[in-house]
């Protein structure tokens, strides 16, 4: 009993710094004095996006490219930062999450997109009041895919489809990109076969093979 008191006080904690946070994020946006904890955030999603793919110099490239921290503070306080460069900013970064998240995931996020989004209507954008939910959405969806691919590392199986017989190290991705709770096969939705045991992350790749959820069908 103490150990679940102990628990739920840690988890209240956590949500207390949480909301400490976001509102003082939002305060100094409305104060229009400074925006270091917004371009510390932009520098953070980036690495962050970065981390997900360190062997694609490509993709981390346009990562770096598209989030250039000094160029936005340049832009931003030099007052040519527009609604279009805006846009395409956020747009980036959502596409990116897209591409990480887990399919499930991705009609979730696009709603929110939208909605968000949506927000603009023809009217003057305000974005003391539309950034901080931007950026909690933004930085609550790279904590989910951080969180699967970390339990897809410590503790994905080795399993087979007893459909398909889809099997192997693509297999065992499933278990990262698909639903951990209620697992089936991407190939055919068919049950997944637990053949016991772990296995070692494929250091040997380019990358790819984190985050696209490839399936070989044997």
């Amino acid at each position: 009993m103490r150990q679940e008191v102990d628990v739920l006080d840690e988890k209240s904690m956590l949500e207390i710094a949480r909301k400490a946070y976001w509102d003082r994020f939002a305060e100094e946006l409305r104060s229009g004095e400074k925006r270091e904890m917004l371009y510390s955030l932009l520098g953070e999603i980036r690495d962050r996006l970065n981390a997900f793919t360190p062997r694609r110099n490509d993709l981390v490239g346009e990562n770096n490219a598209a989030i250039d921290v000094e160029l936005l503070r340049n832009e931003i306080e030099g007052k040519a930062f527009g609604d279009e460069d805006f846009l395409k900013l956020v747009n980036f970064i959502i596409k990116r999450i897209l591409m990480f998240e887990t399919p499930a995931e991705n009609a979730v996020t696009k709603k929110w997109r939208d909605e968000l989004l949506g927000r603009f209507g023809g009217q003057t954008v305000k974005y003391h009041d539309l950034l901080p939910d931007l950026m909690r959405g933004i930085c609550e969806r790279l904590d989910k895919i951080e969180y699967d691919y970390k339990r897809y590392i410590n503790g994905c199986r080795k399993t087979s489809c007893d459909k398909c017989g889809a099997s192997g190290f693509e297999a065992k991705i499933i278990s990262y990109m698909g639903r951990p709770t209620m697992p089936r096969c991407p190939v055919c939705n068919g049950m997944l076969i637990d053949l016991g045991g772990n296995e070692e992350s494929d250091e040997s790749g380019d990358g790819n093979d984190e985050v696209e959820g490839r399936v070989t069908k044997k």
